[in-house]
């Protein structure tokens, strides 16, 4: 990739529309000049035309005068500005000739005489002896029976052309010193307004993982780059609370799996020790199994998250009625609390439909009911139920368990958070359970609320929008997936 300083660009750019613009606004302004004095000098020729025609006209009514002697004013014109005359014979014969003339006639424009009734032509500028002129072409009127039909003036151009290169050349030398100017006015407007920038750039080179909490100071303009400043600012935010997440990630994961492979391993040396007795060797086994199982579900529950949260694959959403998940939930939760010396009961009402993934469903029940018979003590209680509230439908578990502090309400759905009262693993928690309930209600736009009193029991409660409010609250598509995950 080609390196190329942004400072260089805004100037180059800078420079160039600068100059551009000055050479149109100089080659304008030459034109305008030009234009003005050339229309001054068609007037000039129109005016000497008069005054030829004039004079002419006055000696009409002196029959013995000569208007075209040696004394004639006709012929003999002001020596500055230069003009010349000439008098041609209705055949285009040059009768008479200005003596500034010498031997040289003007030219003589043969369309202009064709028609005595187009008045006064202006012939295209042409050359006299080298010299620019710009001549006139007008009907003389009759004279003593004179055969003197046209008159010509001519006016030279030399300073309309010596006022022209004057400007040209001071176009050709303000223009490069304009375009110098400009450039090194770009330069310097260019390094004033990216010095933010560049201070910006230092500030992320110096972060690194181990300072994440470093931000860019923040302008007081709200401009774009203040604007910038501030979008950049909040995603080194997000990336350190990512970073935080993952690192903490990192290290539960490794925390929960070095327990049970410790222990897998301790059984494994248990079951190879040599005079280990039958008895033994299966015990050992079967401990290794049991952990070798919870990992298993730690790293299922790991996946689910993850795809929940990536938004890997799409889930299928459809209109599903959540009496058939309780009932299904209900067995399991039976033979869950049964186990346990737990008393389990479900309470469901018709007509309760969401839109949502059936599979991603039952395992947000069964994982509140599981949370609740796990830290249910023998002899509680736990209750599921499914309500109507207006447009929600209302899915509660209760429990008589030993209940979460008020200070941990906020955490228990962090994941691998275990309150004081179950950090041990006789429970087979692995702190996830909680976490999948709060991304899959979440994925369906419902929320989930928690009361609880230590010592006397939870009562958790998901609220999800009714089918019939789909349109409203259905989930976006784009943000959530995972149900392979949970089906495989």
């Amino acid at each position: 990739m080609k390196s190329r300083s942004l400072r260089f660009e805004l100037t180059f750019w800078y420079s160039t529309v600068m100059a551009v613009t000055l050479l149109v606004m100089g080659v304008a302004v030459e034109q305008v000049a030009y234009n003005r004095i050339s229309a001054s000098i068609d007037n000039s020729l129109r005016q000497a035309a008069f005054t030829v025609i004039s004079e002419v006209g006055v000696l009409r009514s002196k029959p013995d005068a000569e208007p075209f002697g040696e004394n004639s004013t006709v012929l003999n014109p002001p020596p500055w500005p230069p003009r010349y005359v000439q008098i041609l014979s209705s055949s285009g014969e040059v009768l008479y000739r200005s003596a500034n003339l010498g031997q040289y006639p003007l030219p003589i424009d043969s369309a202009a005489l064709r028609d005595r009734g187009r008045g006064m032509v202006i012939s295209p500028d042409m050359r006299l002896h080298g010299e620019p002129i710009r001549m006139i072409t007008f009907p003389l009127p009759e004279y003593n029976g004179s055969d003197a039909a046209w008159g010509q003036v001519a006016l030279s151009l030399h300073d309309l052309d010596r006022a022209r290169k004057k400007n040209q050349l001071a176009l050709a030398i303000i223009l490069p010193a304009a375009i110098g100017i400009s450039a090194v006015a770009g330069w310097w407007l260019a390094r004033r307004a990216l010095r933010p920038i560049d201070g910006v750039i230092r500030t992320a080179q110096r972060i690194r993982a181990a300072n994440l909490n470093e931000r860019i100071a923040p302008r007081d303009v709200d401009d774009e780059l203040g604007r910038l400043i501030n979008t950049l600012n909040e995603l080194l935010e997000r990336l350190e609370l990512n970073f935080r997440q993952v690192s903490r990630f990192s290290a539960d994961v490794s925390h929960e799996l070095r327990t049970p492979l410790t222990i897998i391993q301790g059984e494994a040396e248990v079951a190879l020790r040599e005079g280990a007795t039958r008895e033994e060797m299966q015990l050992a086994l079967e401990v290794a199994l049991d952990e070798a199982q919870r990992m298993s579900k730690l790293v299922k529950n790991l996946l689910m998250l993850a795809r929940l949260e990536t938004g890997q694959e799409r889930p299928h959403f459809v209109e599903t009625p959540l009496a058939p998940i309780v009932e299904d939930v209900s067995e399991e939760g039976l033979a869950l609390a049964r186990a346990k010396g737990v008393t389990f009961s479900a309470h469901t009402v018709e007509n309760a439909s969401v839109w949502g993934d059936a599979v991603l469903l039952h395992q947000l029940a069964f994982n509140l009911v599981d949370n609740a018979v796990k830290y249910t003590p023998a002899g509680g209680t736990v209750e599921l139920s499914l309500s109507r509230n207006g447009s929600s439908a209302r899915l509660s578990v209760k429990d008589t368990g030993v209940g979460i502090d008020e200070a941990e309400l906020g955490k228990i759905f962090d994941r691998f958070y275990r309150g004081d009262s179950a950090r041990n693993h006789t429970e087979g928690g692995s702190g996830l359970g909680l976490a999948l309930v709060a991304q899959i209600a979440d994925v369906h736009k419902g929320t989930i609320q928690v009361t609880s009193k230590p010592g006397e029991g939870s009562v958790f409660t998901v609220t999800l929008p009714l089918a019939s409010q789909a349109g409203k609250a259905r989930p976006d598509m784009t943000e959530v997936s995972m149900t392979e995950g949970i089906r495989s």
